[in-house]
């Protein structure tokens, strides 16, 4: 970093800034209702390098999240909004913006004794040779697409049904015991809260997004077997979460499989950490995205080797999905 650049922490006066360094990077600027829902009043944190003319040339953004540890709570942070103004891409070495602003966000946020104890994210394979060459992260999972044909997906029994929920404050109990199941039935593994304030943040108050989530129940009895959380796109239905005991994750891929049926998809598809895919006793199909799960090796903290194949992550852990 030269003498004349700062880092520091951005704040909601330099959501301009961040946005039109955005535009630049991906091509297409950030609703500022987005931006707002992933870092205002405190939901996001983000470190940025600015020149001494005043423009931000780097960007490393973090959202906050609750987890479960081998059954214990901590907190983590997701990786998210990396970017490198075009110029300055070039300069992947420990002189260059994105490791000043890489290095400080972990020395700081990350690892034992600090704020957040694991950091996580969806780097490419690229992005993620580029951390390492670094010293920045490791790699300790990967991320795959799992591919139903809802044809061949057979229909709901009769004693299960479905519902569309509207609103998840009359069904708190219901996911409460829904998330209860699930990280007991997981207790070796790192995965984030899926609890009814998480489901309402994550997906109904979404500025951009319209996501369906539907609640699978026993007919006669009442009793909830999962969620599921869908995204209908042009050609597939995305099975964005589920909050359910792995036993019943086929029940709600066969949940999910029969309403895209129903709204004329014949694609389900999901992301999914490539070690729990094992749950899925149906074998969807599994394809490879090219997305690898990040440990950070900057400073102290767990060990890639403690973390690895431990996270549970679907495309519902991001934020831009």
């Amino acid at each position: 970093m030269t003498d004349a650049a700062t880092l520091r922490l951005l704040t909601e006066a330099d959501a301009s800034a961040m946005n039109d360094l955005f535009s630049v990077a991906f091509g297409s600027a950030m609703p500022p209702e987005l931006w707002h829902w992933k870092y205002g009043e405190g939901r996001g944190l983000a470190m940025g390098l600015w020149q001494a003319d005043g423009h931000l040339t780097a960007h490393y953004g973090a959202m906050p999240r609750p987890v479960l540890d081998a059954g214990k709570p901590c907190l983590a942070v997701q990786i998210g909004d990396v970017m490198v103004r075009q110029q300055d891409r070039s300069s992947l070495s420990r002189k260059g913006p994105f490791f000043e602003v890489a290095s400080t966000f972990l020395d700081r946020y990350i690892g034992h004794g600090r704020p957040y104890l694991h950091g996580f994210g969806f780097p490419n394979r690229r992005a993620m040779q580029v951390a390492q060459r670094l010293g920045l992260y490791q790699p300790t999972g990967e991320v795959i697409e799992l591919h139903w044909l809802t044809a061949q997906v057979a229909p709901l029994p009769w004693s299960q049904q479905a519902e569309r929920l509207q609103q998840l404050h009359p069904h708190s109990r219901e996911l409460a015991q829904l998330w209860q199941a699930m990280h007991t039935s997981l207790p070796h593994d790192i995965l984030g809260l899926r609890d009814a304030a998480r489901l309402q943040q994550r997906y109904l108050n979404h500025p951009t997004v319209d996501y369906q989530l539907w609640l699978l129940r026993h007919r006669l009895s009442r009793q909830p077997i999962g969620l599921v959380v869908l995204r209908r796109h042009a050609s597939n239905m995305e099975l964005l979460d589920l909050v359910a005991a792995p036993q019943d994750w086929d029940a709600c891929a066969q949940a999910a499989a029969q309403i895209a049926r129903q709204q004329d998809t014949p694609l389900l598809t999901m992301w999914l950490s490539q070690a729990h895919a094992r749950h899925f006793l149906s074998r969807p199909k599994q394809i490879d995205i090219d997305v690898l799960i990040p440990c950070n090796a900057w400073s102290p903290g767990p060990s890639p080797d403690a973390v690895a194949n431990r996270w549970l992550l679907t495309a519902g852990d991001t934020d831009f999905r």
